[in-house]
Parts: C-alpha cells; structure tokens; sequence
C-alpha cells in the first residue's frame, strides 16, 4: 500500500479587493438580511470570481505522515495517546503551514501592506517609499528563494521613473479608503492606530484588507527583513542603493544582448562600445542619450565635460544599440523608452528633477520623458534631433517593413529587404547597416513625439547643425514652434556633420550646454 502523504497547497490571488458584485447584489435581494459571515465572503470571493483576478497555484512538496503515524501507533492504547496525539497534530500543522506560505507568490500589494506597517516614521514622502518597494523587491528576486508575481516584472520600473503605474495607483487607493493613510502634499501621513486595528475574524478583509495582505507575508522573513530595511533607510543612503542596482540591471542587460549577439551574422560592436556609465559627483543630475544606431561610446567627451562643471552625469544606453544591427532590429520604440525611463530613474534616485541632454534620436525620448513625466524633469537640451530626416528613402520604412512580414509569412524570405546600407559618422559606434523594421519604429517614435511637443513645458534648448546631411535642419524650427515651454530658444550651429557631440568643434556644443545647465542652476 503506497503510503500516506499531505500535498501543500499555496493559492494567491491579486488583487483581493472587497466591494459590491453581482454575487453580492442577488444575495441581498434573496435575503431578507445578510449574516455577517456570508457578507464578508460574498464581497471577497464574489469579487475573486467575477472580476479579473490572478490566482497563482503551487503544488508543494508530498509531505510522508509516516514517522507522525509511527507514534500514534506505538502510542496506541498507552497513557501517552493523547499527548503523542497533540504533538502530532502540532509538528504536521506547523510544517504544512510552513510549506504553504513559504510559496506564497510575492505581489506589489504585499510590499504596499507590509512596508507600510514596517515603517518606523508616520510620514514618508511618496516617491521615496515607491523607491524602497523596487528596492526590495529587487532584492528579493535577487535572492532566488521567493516567486513573483508579474506586478513585480518589468512594469515595476514605474515605482521609480516616475511613469503611470495602475497597479500602485489601485492599492494606495484601497489604503486610503480603508482610512490607513492619507496623501498629503506628496507625502503618505499613516494612521498607526488603523494599521494596527484588530478586526473580528468574519469581517477583518472587509474593515483591513491590506492587514490580510500584509499578514500572508509576515511569515516569509527574509522578504520582511528585506522590506524594513529598505523602506527605514536614510535618504541619501535609499538613493545610492537604488542608483547602484539601476545602473547594474543596465549594464547586465546590456552585457546579456552583447552575449548574444555574438550569435548575430555580420557587423558587431566591440564589448566597450556600449555599455551604459556614470560620470561625475556633482550635485546637478543629468541623462545624456545617444542616437539611432549609436551608442554611448558617443557620449564620452562631452559627458567628460559636464561631470566637470557640477553635473553627475548616467549614459544611457537603448535597447538593440551597441552590440548588433540584428538585435536593434528584433527592437523599437517601447523598448528605448523603457531604457531611456531607467537612466531617468537611475540619474534621479534621490527624487531630485533630471537634465536632459538627447542627442538626435535620444532627443526625441528626452522630449517623450519631458511630456510624459513634467515633474521628474527640470530642463532639457536636445541636439540634431529629427521632425524630418534628409533621407527621402526613410519614408518607405513603413511600406517596406509591411512587405518584409508578409514575404516572411509567405516563406519568401530571400524577397525581404531586412536592412539597408548606411554610412557611419563614427564606424567605432555607429552601425553600418540600418534595420528597416528599426527605421520603422523611428519613424513612429518621431510621430508620436510630435503629437507631444505642446505638453513640454520645462526650459529647452534646440541645438541644430546648419548642414546637417541626417536630420533635415528646419526641425529645429519646427521644434521651436510646437513646444509649450514659454523658455525655448534655438541654437544654430556652423556644422555639416550630425555626430557634433564628438570630434572636431564638440568643445562648442559642449560649452553651449554647460552654459544652458548653469543658468538653470541659478535659477533653482
């Protein structure tokens, strides 16, 4: 006879909010009055049914009742029934209790509930606590013992760069109806007395949902220990670990796709080309960006440059950039977005407003991020950067990305044009082939950002080259007159190259935006 075994069962639902349902609703129409108990289910459960809910499942490890069944038997019929009874029902509880919340699927509600009750102030500012959460929730994935749940993927990267994050937005609406806060001037002011408000069994999801939530997690400690000590640190310290890790998960991505590419046929960068850096130690936080298939490798001498006039300055590097023109291919518009939303986040740690500083296509995110996130930026500079592109050809981009996908569906590859030749400024950075489904996406990224230009309203400088043979110069212009910012100013500069932010004359570009970075300055 096979022997007998407990499987652990681990079930986690997010969300689990409470409210009315169509459950619910029908209940009180059938009964004359809902008992308390079943009021408390129907608005739970009726919820986890009829609204989109996630319910991860994880079978555990069997569990023999073999040595437990042992004692019963040796004790059976003796005076030490009852207790070796006890004992056993005591040690199986215990250890299949464990089991199951040892499996428990960490979600961003969890590290909301729990990092507010480990909070050792009654006042913390917003974004700072948004902070801690990525913080430990990266620890914690970090560690490999916990699972995850996909709140606390690639979306969390909007805890700190600032962007919509809907999840959050759900349940620090949930906190304040439950009265456990309130938000104030950008601050998160607890009410210690109703996170710690005892609630009767029946009733305590409905009165403290978020104390339920933050309960499943109190028997994990090494996520407790993680979450108090991120959400307790000092400031200055939260923003140097968060910088730190930021700037790691850049340079590991990066190194990741460099690693594959190896795998690419044709042209490859070289390892140094484009990794992402940081430069200086000065008090004034800038981003610099390079451009379409470029790398941060461009950057250098005039990050160089600022760090030297006060400015601590992230190099970011853009997904499917300085490693292959295949991999920028397999890449678009989201994806540098997502990347250019990390340097942000990495340059802004200690919740101070970012420089921008964008260089062509790097221009173009700058002003996204500028209209998309106001309050993370304090001024922008953006160089060469396209409304309009010289290439006539570039327009075909679309048309013949269409072709390409349905020749690939056809099983006509050998009729797909998947790049075309370009001829790089700078062959140590720049790519020599140009991948249309790429050029494509630029073409999108240009014609969103333009639908944008009216909501960028901090201080901006255009710096444009006279004869640039990439961007057409009159995007400048164009720039001027669609941005909403009441400080903008256009800088003509005597060039006939694009790559002006290195090389012969970038001294000049360089200068003119120190000169821009210190007159913002003066102005906090």
């Amino acid at each position: 006879m096979n022997p007998l075994k407990i499987i652990p069962i681990t079930i986690t639902y997010f969300p689990i909010r409470p409210g009315e349902n169509l459950i619910y609703r029908l209940a009180r129409k059938m009964l004359k009055r809902v008992p308390a108990e079943l009021e408390e289910e129907l608005s739970i459960e009726g919820n986890l049914l009829l609204k989109e809910t996630d319910i991860s499942v994880y079978l555990g490890e069997p569990i023999a009742l073999d040595p437990w069944v042992g004692d019963l038997v040796a004790a059976h019929g003796t005076i030490t029934w009852d207790a070796t009874l006890v004992r056993a029902k005591d040690e199986l509880t215990t250890r299949v209790m464990g089991d199951i919340y040892r499996h428990v699927t960490v979600n961003l509600d969890h590290l909301f509930a729990a990092g507010l009750r480990l909070l050792n102030k009654d006042r913390v500012r917003c974004d700072e606590f948004h902070r801690a959460l990525y913080l430990a929730a990266r620890t914690l994935q970090a560690s490999g013992s916990r699972r995850s749940h996909h709140s606390l993927g690639e979306g969390l990267l909007a805890l700190v760069s600032g962007a919509p994050h809907p999840a959050l937005d759900n349940v620090q609406a949930l906190a304040v109806a439950e009265g456990l806060i309130q938000v104030e001037d950008g601050y998160y002011v607890l009410d210690r007395q109703a996170l710690s408000a005892g609630h009767a069994f029946h009733n305590v999801r409905l009165k403290n949902t978020l104390s339920v939530i933050a309960n499943e997690l109190e028997p994990l400690r090494p996520a407790i220990k993680a979450l108090r000590e991120a959400v307790n640190l000092p400031r200055q310290r939260l923003a140097e670990r968060l910088t730190t890790l930021l700037h790691r998960e850049d340079v590991e991505e990066y190194r990741d796709d460099w690693r594959l590419s190896l795998k690419d046929p044709g042209e490859r960068k070289g390892h140094e080309v484009g990794e992402p850096f940081m430069v200086g130690d000065g008090p004034t936080p800038v981003v610099a960006c390079h451009g379409y298939l470029s790398a941060p490798g461009e950057l250098r001498e005039l990050a160089g440059r600022l760090s030297g006039d006060g400015c601590r300055v992230y190099a970011a590097r853009l997904s499917g950039h300085g490693t292959s023109p295949a991999q920028l291919g397999r890449t678009g518009r989201h994806d540098w977005r997502r990347s250019f939303a990390r340097a942000v986040a990495a340059a802004g740690a200690n919740g101070d407003p970012v420089v921008l500083v964008g260089f062509s296509m790097g221009g173009l995110l700058a002003l996204d991020a500028a209209a998309n996130l106001p309050q993370r930026v304090a001024g922008l500079v953006v160089i060469n950067t396209p409304l309009h592109l010289q290439d006539p050809a570039s327009h075909l981009a679309p048309a013949v990305d269409v072709w390409n996908g349905v020749a690939h569906a056809l099983h006509l590859d050998r009729l797909r044009l998947a790049s075309v030749v370009n001829q790089p400024e700078w062959p140590d950075v720049n790519y020599a082939s140009n991948p249309v489904a790429a050029l494509h996406e630029l073409e999108r990224l240009i014609s969103e950002v333009r639908a944008l230009l009216p909501r960028v309203t901090c201080p901006t400088l255009i710096l444009q080259a006279d004869h640039d043979p990439v961007v057409a110069p009159s995007s400048a212009e164009g720039l001027l007159k669609l941005l909403g910012s009441d400080d903008k100013a256009v800088q003509r500069l005597d060039f006939n190259r694009h790559g002006i932010t290195r090389g012969e004359g970038s001294a000049l570009v360089a200068g003119q935006i120190a000169d821009f970075i210190a007159r913002l300055r003066r102005s906090w």
